[in-house]
């Protein structure tokens, strides 16, 4: 048996033990047996954690969950000023020792109020984490894990069959680059999002540079670290300029038409249930992860007159992965007054 990679299983311990250990980590999915190989860092909330969850569903494989509280800021967690768990030095040590030295070396200092990697950069304070402790590997950003699930686990769906590669891949791209932010962050006219979310979200920039800033001061003697805290801050004062910035945000939900525009064109030449026909796919995975939530935040309306996109967006939410990992996920996803009008279908 080859020796343990050490900085691996001292990485992976010690993010552990931060976050809080095995008395808040639960073990989810497959058989519930034995020590699972898969870990997730994740977050209810989270688009891009919901991804992962769903394709874990999808593939059957047991993982233990630590599922991190997200948001900074006083009188959420305590009476005290909490900081994100996903900000915590050690978790943060851990996804930058799975990034490695390329996408370290392209850290996101700006914002689109997208979530891609591909467009953003890298950020080395969110989830998803996945740690594979068989393989010793620690794997980031969702759409990389997922493609991983697929590689290695060999139950359940087969989410990327032979020879539908590259449509799948052009479908993941299109939905990886959907701009999340501008409906989960955005204060656009007639803002539809539910009165807690418009709550949370004014002046959640400054809280997330306060966090940041108190890191920093902590860890001082990290250049590594501190450096990966200041681009964080840069990424989020660049969002800060856009989340209240009208014309902005207007360009974002035209981008929004758009795509269910196209959504709408692909279904239409598909001669099955789901995107690419009979077999469900990691397209459909990521379509459904991605209109559940475009649902929840109340912009519905994008598909009113699409009735091709609207039987294929209830046809998701029926999916049992959709419900156990998103719709019906235990916290934190607060109910919504916007899919009020699915309750009867799921």
């Amino acid at each position: 048996m080859a020796e343990s990679n050490h900085k691996f299983v001292s990485l992976a311990d010690t993010a552990r033990s931060e976050w809080g250990g095995a008395a808040k980590s639960k073990l989810l999915g497959g058989s519930n047996e034995g020590t699972p190989r898969f870990e997730l860092y994740n977050a209810g909330l989270s688009v891009c954690s919901q991804k992962v969850r769903t394709v874990l569903a999808e593939k059957q494989a047991g993982y233990l969950s630590n599922e991190m509280s997200i948001i900074s800021g006083k009188g959420i967690y305590s009476e005290e000023f909490s900081i994100a768990e996903n900000y915590r030095p050690n978790y943060v040590r851990l996804r930058s020792y799975g990034a490695g030295e390329a996408l370290m070396k392209n850290l996101a200092t700006g914002h689109t109020m997208g979530s891609s990697v591909k467009t953003e950069g890298f950020d080395a304070c969110v989830v998803p984490t996945l740690v594979d402790h068989q393989n010793e590997k620690v794997i980031v950003d969702s759409t990389r894990i997922c493609a991983y699930l697929e590689q290695e686990v060999s139950t359940g769906t087969t989410l990327i069959p032979s020879g539908l590669e590259e449509a799948i891949d052009r479908q993941i791209e299109i939905v990886d680059g959907i701009p999340m932010g501008a409906i989960l962050y955005g204060f656009l006219e007639n803002d539809p999002r539910p009165d807690f979310l418009k709550m949370a979200m004014d002046g959640v920039y400054d809280v997330k540079r306060q966090a940041l800033e108190m890191l920093i001061e902590e860890n001082k003697n990290d250049e590594e670290l501190v450096a990966t805290y200041q681009a964080k801050i840069s990424k989020e004062m660049a969002g800060k300029d856009l989340y209240k910035n009208i014309d902005y945000l207007n360009g974002k939900m035209a981008d929004f038409a758009s795509i269910i525009e196209k959504l709408d064109a692909e279904l239409q030449h598909s001669d099955g249930l789901w995107i690419h026909g009979d077999a469900f796919t990691l397209s459909d995975a990521f379509w459904g992860v991605s209109l559940y939530r475009i649902h929840w935040v109340g912009h519905a309306q994008l598909w009113q007159n699409r009735p091709r996109v609207k039987a294929y967006a209830h046809r998701l939410y029926t999916r049992s992965s959709l419900l156990s990992e998103v719709i019906n996920f235990p916290s934190p996803m607060p109910p919504s007054k916007h899919t009020a009008d699915i309750e009867g279908v799921l």
